[in-house]
C-alpha cells in the first residue's frame, strides 16, 4: 500500500513548458512507486526485530567503492560531472578520472599501502576536493575529513587520533593547521606531517596541481583487496554532542549508496554538506557512482543562493538539515518556479513540523518529493525514511533496505511493539568502531554487532 497519495493531475508552469514537466512527473512518479515498494517493515515476533526488505547488491564483496567509481567515471568521459558555482570551474568525467588517478598514484609512491596510512582533508566544497577522496579511494587510503572552522584544540585532538601523514587543506587554514602539525612534530618525533594546498596558492608550499602534473601510467587501475567491503573508506567526527568528538571510521558499504540506485545521468545533485559530515561523503558517493551532475559551492547555505542553484542549474535532488526547511518556507523571495526542477528533496537531522512540510509542499510540482531521512554517523547511512508530509510525522519513517532494529529496556530485555526503550541498529555487516578507541567503541557496539543509539 501506498503511504501517501501522489498527486497525478496535470501542473501547469509559467514557462509553458509542459511537456517537459509532464516527462519528469511520470518519470518521478515511477521512482516513487518503487521506493514505496522498497521500503517494507517486517516483523519478528519472536525474536523482537525489524528489519528492512532485503536487496541483494549489485557488487561483489571485494569490490571497494574506489573500484566501483573508477569503472563508472571511464562511462560518458566528456560528460560535465561536477560545477563549483563559486569557483566558476567545471570538470569533466574524464578530467576528474585523470586528476583522481594521480592522487591515487601519488599516495602509492609516497607509501600510503597499510589501512592506518592516513589522509586528512581539511577544506570546504572546493573543485578539487573530489579529485583527492577518489583518488585516496582508489589506492584504498582512508581520508579523515574535519571542517575548516574546527578550532585549533580539537583538530589537535583529533589529528593525534588518526595521526595522518598528509594533510590537504585551503590556503586559509594553512597556518592553524601549520602550528598544530608543528606541535604535534615536535610531540611525536617519528611523525612528520605534510601539508599540501588544495583551494589557494602557498608561496614554497606543496600544491595539489602540482600532483596533478605527474605522469600517470596508461594501465594506471585502483587497488584491490581482499573484502574490500569492510575497508575503512573514510573517517568523519562524529557530532560532539557527547562530548569531544570521536573519528568515526566508515567502511567501503553498499548501504550509503545504493538505496539511492533511483538516480541517474539525468539528476543534478546539490548539497551545501563538506566532506566532514556523512551527507556530504553520501552526495560525492553517489555522484559517482550513478553518474549524476554534482553542483558545489564554498559559501554557506542561505534562503537566497539555495533558490538561485536550484534556477539556474535545475536542482532534481538535494539533501538539507531539516532547519533548512524552515528557512525556506520564511524567505519572501520563494516561489514554485524556482522549485520546478526538484524530484527529490531529502532531509535531516531534527524532528519537522507537519505545518512545516505542508507548506513546503505547496511550493513542489506533486507530492512524494520530501523525504525525512534518519540516521547516525556511526551507520555510515540512513536508517529510515519518511516520505511525504502526508505519512505519519510522528514515525521516524520505514527501515531501509538490509538494516535491522529492535528496542531494548535499560535492564537489557529485547522489548516489543509500543514498548519504550533504546533503539539498536544492525547493518548486517563490519564496523570498524572509533579510530584507536576500543573502550568507546564497545560502549556503542556490542559483540553482536548491535549498535546502541543512547537513550533519550
Amino acid at each position: 500500500m501506498i503511504p501517501y497519495q501522489i498527486d497525478k493531475k496535470e501542473y501547469i508552469d509559467t514557462t509553458k513548458n509542459n511537456s517537459v514537466l509532464l516527462i519528469k512527473r511520470d518519470f518521478s512518479y515511477e521512482i516513487m512507486l518503487d521506493l514505496t515498494r522498497r521500503l517494507t517493515t517486517s516483523y519478528n515476533s519472536e525474536l523482537k526485530i525489524w528489519s528492512g526488505a532485503s536487496e541483494p547488491s549489485s557488487y561483489s564483496n571485494d569490490l571497494t567503492i574506489g573500484e566501483i567509481i573508477f569503472e563508472q567515471l571511464q562511462k560518458d568521459p566528456e560528460r560535465v560531472c561536477q560545477i563549483s558555482h563559486s569557483e566558476k570551474t567545471s570538470l569533466t568525467r574524464s578530467q576528474l578520472l585523470e586528476n583522481a588517478s594521480k592522487i591515487g598514484a601519488y599516495l602509492r609512491q609516497e607509501g600510503f599501502i597499510k589501512e592506518t596510512d592516513i589522509v586528512t582533508i581539511l577544506a570546504r566544497n572546493t573543485t578539487h576536493v573530489a579529485s583527492l577522496a577518489y583518488g585516496c579511494m582508489f589506492n584504498g587510503t582512508p581520508f579523515h575529513t574535519i571542517h575548516p572552522d574546527t578550532i585549533d584544540n580539537t583538530i589537535y585532538h583529533l589529528l593525534n587520533i588518526t595521526k595522518p601523514r598528509i594533510i590537504f587543506c585551503g590556503a586559509e587554514s594553512y597556518n592553524k593547521l601549520k602550528y598544530v602539525a608543528d606541535k604535534m612534530n615536535i610531540e611525536n618525533k617519528q611523525l612528520a606531517m605534510k601539508i599540501v594546498i588544495i583551494d589557494g596558492i602557498m608561496e614554497g608550499v606543496t600544491n595539489i596541481l602540482d600532483i596533478f602534473q605527474i605522469q600517470l601510467q596508461s594501465n594506471y587501475k585502483p587497488e584491490s583487496f581482499k573484502n574490500g567491503i569492510d575497508r575503512t573508506l573514510a573517517i568523519l567526527c562524529s557530532s560532539g554532542t557527547t562530548g569531544t568528538p570521536k573519528a568515526v571510521t566508515i567502511s567501503n558499504s553498499r548501504k550509503i549508496f545504493e538505496f539511492y540506485r533511483y538516480l541517474g545521468e539525468s539528476d543534478i545533485q546539490y548539497s551545501p554538506s563538506s566532506l566532514d559530515w556523512v551527507t556530504g561523503l553520501l552526495v560525492l558517493i553517489t555522484t559517482g557512482v550513478y553518474r549524476t551532475l554534482r553542483i558545489i559551492s564554498k559559501e554557506a547555505f542561505s534562503v537566497t543562493s539555495f533558490l538561485a542553484l536550484c534556477e539556474e542549474y535545475k536542482i532534481t535532488w538535494t539533501l538539507v538539515s531539516t532547519p533548512y526547511i524552515s528557512k525556506l518556507i520564511s524567505g519572501p523571495e520563494i516561489n514554485a518556479k524556482q522549485l520546478r526542477t526538484i524530484r527529490y528533496i531529502l532531509f535531516g537531522g531534527d524532528r519537522s513540523l507537519s505545518e512545516t512540510l505542508e507548506k513546503m509542499q505547496s511550493y513542489l510540482q506533486f507530492e512524494g518529493i520530501l523525504h525525512q531521512v534518519y540516521g547516525l554517523t556511526e551507520m555510515g547511512c540512513g536508517a529510515t525514511c519518511n516520505l511525504g508530509p502526508k505519512s505519519k510525522l510522528t514515525s521516524a519513517g520505514l527501515i531501509q533496505p538490509n538494516i535491522r532494529m529492535r528496542i531494548v529496556s535499560e535492564s537489557g530485555e529485547v522489548l516489543g511493539p509500543n514498548e519504550q526503550g533504546e533503539l539498536h541498529c544492525h547493518l548486517g555487516q563490519h564496523w570498524g568502531g572509533y579510530y584507536d578507541n576500543i573502550p568507546e567503541t564497545r560502549e556503542i557496539q556490542d559483540s553482536e554487532g548491535w549498535i546502541h543509539t543512547g537513550f533519550q
